[in-house]
């Protein structure tokens, strides 16, 4: 087992979640994910978790058309949903359960390509000091001014 995580790295993962995985998962997807990833980096610090499909039916809420929460077909297809996407990886089963595998969002494809994304510096364009720049917009525009409707010359 390993040591659980600091409050510094918690917040870390939180915010890697909310900024760079949650755009890409859909809303069940993002409930079983957290509830995996509580499981086990959260609770033993260690990225696998056993947990039963009834466990994770009964703790991760209740569903919008049904009193009793999800069922065992959906919980199976959300879960492989959230495999292929790399986020978790589903190993053996055994009476105890199924093994997880969770990933860190900084481990996952599609939250690495967001993060990398997010360290490219914003170039700012000027296009009143660009004269290049101005005219892609006067073509674009169809050399009328957008705000008067009026012709526009170079």
């Amino acid at each position: 087992m390993g040591v659980l995580m600091d409050d510094y790295q918690g917040n870390k993962l939180l915010a890697e979640f909310v900024d760079f995985l949650l755009p890409s998962l859909k809303p069940y997807e993002t409930t079983i994910y957290l509830y995996l990833s509580r499981q086990s980096h959260l609770e033993t610090g260690s990225s696998q978790v056993r947990v039963g499909k009834r466990t994770i039916f009964k703790d991760c809420g209740q569903g919008t058309r049904s009193v009793s929460g999800g069922n065992f077909k959906h919980i199976t297809n959300v879960l492989k949903a959230i495999e292929s996407k790399e986020c978790t990886s589903i190993g053996n089963t055994t009476r105890d359960g199924t093994l997880y595998s969770v990933s860190l969002p900084c481990e996952i494809p599609v939250a690495r390509k967001r993060m990398t994304l997010s360290n490219l510096p914003v170039q700012l364009l000027n296009y009143y000091s660009d004269s290049h720049l101005r005219m892609e917009l006067f073509e674009r525009d169809k050399w009328k001014c957008q705000y008067c409707g009026e012709k526009v010359t170079e």
